[in-house]
């Protein structure tokens, strides 16, 4: 069985960042407060069978074939912002896009890695940047407004940066660790902890979020120091970012602790409040399963880790893209018998929040099998289950669409089909595509 690294906060094992388990109680939630918190435990989905969301089989809109794509999301006219080939690039729906395309080129000369964190801001401007690279803001018109410089070693503490993401209100949520591990762990298994606050690089100011078990490594006998390699289907904790929600999981259990610089009373926010810190509102439980990592998964995993960059398999990790190749440069030449493998999968391979401030998380799913995300509305509450479309990686969900990255797998022929799919499958073996799905709501989060 798993076993976790217990938190260096005493707040919160206090709060219950536990793992609470699968029961026979009725089908309901419960709501509580402690200290100024909001806890509430779910004991089952509040959709019945037939009910819930679902997104309609067959996309709305498809663009490509591209390369590289990092991250993409949606103005509200309709426009499609992509990040890719070190560049931000726009798609209207009738093939124009209302942007200057000599101001929106300025984006070539901005970017050194292909931008794969995008937010749209006040109005339709939009922020764009990579994990450690500057932020840089265009108008509604695709005009480059400024550059808001990123300096990761003005954090208070000296810090080692590991991942970042944009925030609605400008400011980014980070994820750091200690420079160094002393003392280094002893081998086996180990989870060093990481903190995460949101650093705001106009003002240098900086909420701290909490420290907590970062993901799973195994640390080999004999290695260099501080360079263990990845664990197969590790334990982490998880972030995500909706409204003016930030989400943090820890995949050990079914806790969610929900971060907000409003109350969390009423409809999320479009996004954070930049001058207002934010604190912990709400705790969020569901129950929770752990499957045996099989002999079919550990095939699946070792074929994931070595696959080339540009085929897609099923995605189990978060923050973006880069991530995946660490994993390659670590498990590449390694022989299967020699890697660490866990007996059970995690609770949840991912989280994602959308536009509206819902949580969506990710359960693990094999070759061939649905992918699934559970759903947790903005007042805390276990909606259900959404099956996403075959072979789509999620990039960003609002109010009604979801936006998915898509590759033809296996490569799709030249074949003879009715326009305009013609011109869609003509693609090569590396090409990519923006799917665009709507999202059907049979049941409103809003109803009791």
């Amino acid at each position: 069985m798993r076993c976790s690294v217990a938190v260096p906060l005493l707040w919160l094992g206090a709060l219950g960042f536990g793992s609470p388990t699968l029961s026979a109680q009725r089908p309901t939630h419960a709501v509580r407060d402690s200290a100024g918190v909001t806890i509430i435990e779910n004991r089952a989905p509040l959709w019945k069978r037939g009910d819930g969301w679902r997104f309609a089989e067959n996309p709305t809109r498809q663009i490509g074939p591209l390369t590289e794509v990092r991250g993409a999301t949606r103005l509200s006219d309709g426009r499609i912002l992509v990040g890719q080939n070190r560049a931000l690039r726009c798609f209207g729906a009738d093939g124009g896009c209302g942007y200057d395309p000599r101001a929106l080129g300025k984006s070539e000369e901005l970017f050194v890695g292909s931008p794969n964190q995008l937010r749209v801001l006040q109005g339709d401007s939009v922020g764009a940047a990579t994990v450690a690279g500057p932020e840089h803001i265009f108008d509604e018109r695709g005009t480059f407004a400024r550059t808001i410089e990123f300096w990761p070693h003005k954090l208070t503490e000296p810090r080692n940066l590991s991942r970042s993401m944009l925030l609605g209100d400008g400011t980014r949520l980070l994820s750091i660790g200690p420079r160094e591990i002393v003392p280094r762990p002893p081998p086996g298994v180990a989870r060093p902890s990481h903190g995460f606050l949101r650093y705001d690089p106009i003002t240098l100011r900086q909420d701290t979020l909490g420290w907590f078990p970062g993901v799973e490594y195994v640390v080999e006998p004999g290695g260099r120091p501080f360079d263990p390699s990845r664990r197969p289907f590790p334990l982490s904790t998880m972030a995500a970012a909706g409204g003016d929600r930030v989400y943090l999981g820890n995949s050990n259990g079914g806790t969610f602790l929900v971060f907000t610089t409003g109350t969390w009373q009423g409809t999320p926010l479009p996004r954070p409040d930049p001058a207002t810190p934010m604190r912990l509102r709400a705790i969020v439980r569901k129950p929770v399963k752990f499957d045996s990592v099989t002999a079919a998964d550990r095939e699946e995993w070792a074929d994931w880790a070595r696959a080339p960059l540009g085929s897609l398999v099923t995605p189990l990790l978060t923050w973006g893209f880069p991530e995946r190749t660490r994993v390659q440069q670590e498990f590449s030449g390694k022989s299967l018998p020699n890697v660490s493998w866990p007996t059970t999968k995690p609770a949840f391979a991912g989280l994602v929040g959308d536009r509206v401030g819902n949580l969506w998380i990710q359960e693990y799913s094999r070759r061939g099998e649905p992918l699934l995300y559970n759903v947790i509305a903005w007042d805390g509450r276990w909606l259900g289950t959404v099956e996403v479309p075959q072979g789509v990686i999620v990039l960003e969900i609002g109010d009604d669409y979801m936006l998915g990255l898509w590759k033809p797998r296996p490569p799709v022929p030249q074949v003879e089909a009715p326009d305009p799919m013609r011109d869609m499958l003509r693609t090569s073996d590396d090409a990519e595509f923006i799917r665009v799905y709507s999202l059907v709501k049979r049941v409103s989060p809003g109803r009791r």
